[in-house]
């Protein structure tokens, strides 16, 4: 069997460390050479390369663009920082690392409330999201269908029918009777009439 072998020799890919062209130089992150070197490129595409190989996070977490600092917090590094950039796309990339979702939960920005759901956490704040793209995710986690099943939004109330179908219950009725951990109204009666 063959042993595979990258691209290029060492000399060859010492020449194209320099190329004029940025999507050359992002080929040769992908080989991991040079990293050394492009961690300081020009070009942000190169640099988010650089990052997702897991190199020079300590530098390049505090990159001008927001790209580089995403690739970043999906290595998991520099959270503690990340979690108050000032873009949601970073915020929301913290998220999806679990981590102080406790403080996230409460994000200006919906796409990070929305990624704080997709952890399954804090649902029963979420349930009552002001965006609806946040209820959905709700919704299609299995919490609070008896609250959501009347949403105002149509796309909720499909994303609760869908998980119903899926999970092979009839109606919200029969769904209530084995989730009670999840229904909307179980404990606080002020919330609304039980259905």
């Amino acid at each position: 069997m063959a042993e595979f072998k990258p691209y290029g020799t060492d000399k060859e890919l010492d020449k194209l460390v320099d190329s004029e062209d940025y999507e050359v130089r992002m080929a040769v992150v992908g080989q991991g050479y040079g990293l050394d070197k492009l961690v300081n490129d020009e070009d942000y595409h190169v640099r988010y390369e650089v990052a997702k190989q897991g190199y020079g996070l300590d530098k390049l977490v505090d990159d001008e663009h927001y790209w580089v600092r995403l690739a970043v917090a999906n290595q998991g590094y520099g959270l503690d920082e990340l979690i108050n950039d000032e873009s949601a796309n970073v915020r929301m990339e913290v998220a999806k690392q679990s981590y102080e979702l406790d403080k996230l939960v409460n994000d200006k920005h919906w796409l990070v409330r929305e990624a704080v759901a997709e952890q399954g956490y804090s649902l029963d704040k979420l349930v009552n999201d002001e965006e609806s793209a946040v209820r959905y995710v709700v919704a299609k986690q299995g919490y609070g269908l008896d609250k959501l099943v009347d949403d105002e939004n149509v796309v909720v109330r499909c994303a609760v029918k869908e998980y119903l179908k899926e999970n092979k219950y009839k109606n919200v009725d029969e769904w209530k009777k084995d989730n009670p951990d999840k229904t909307y109204y179980k404990d606080d009666k002020s919330k609304g009439e039980e259905r």
